[in-house]
């Protein structure tokens, strides 16, 4: 029997590692006094399709965008996109001048060195990621 329940949670802890397909890495915020902000990170997909995030949220704003950066008549602009894709195996990184999340409309401003903002990723495959990302200057 003893053996039986520990095939039982080996089998549990296996499917469960299975599930997550998709790794976040260098996660951080950054630091704002004013009422947005934007969150940066790697997102690794190790899966054999192709993923998208569809939708970000956190306690600390009201809402989170997913936003690119365009060239309008030879000018950098902001744009929100409904998806970030990330191709099977491969791999897209969210950072300043470039594709990234804004919070938008913060509870209050974020100070670097403060306690880290908590954010939930959601992909189009299902699965759901929890973070902690630390608050930076730059």
């Amino acid at each position: 029997m003893k053996q039986y329940f520990t095939f039982l949670l080996a089998c549990s802890l296996l499917s469960t590692m299975a599930l997550a397909e998709i790794q976040v890495q260098d996660h951080w915020v950054r630091a704002s006094t004013g009422s947005n902000t934007a969150a940066y990170m790697k997102l690794i997909n190790t899966s054999d399709s192709d993923v998208s995030l569809i939708n970000v949220s956190s306690l600390v704003s009201a809402s989170a965008e997913l936003h690119e950066i365009v060239d309008v008549e030879g000018r950098k602009q902001m744009q929100e996109i409904s998806a970030i894709h990330i191709p099977a195996k491969g791999n897209i990184s969210l950072k300043p001048g470039g594709t990234h999340i804004m919070l938008m409309a913060l509870q209050a401003p974020l100070t670097e060195g403060q306690k880290d903002v908590p954010l939930t990723l959601e992909f189009s495959h299902g699965e759901k990621v929890q973070l902690t990302a630390p608050v930076k200057a730059q």
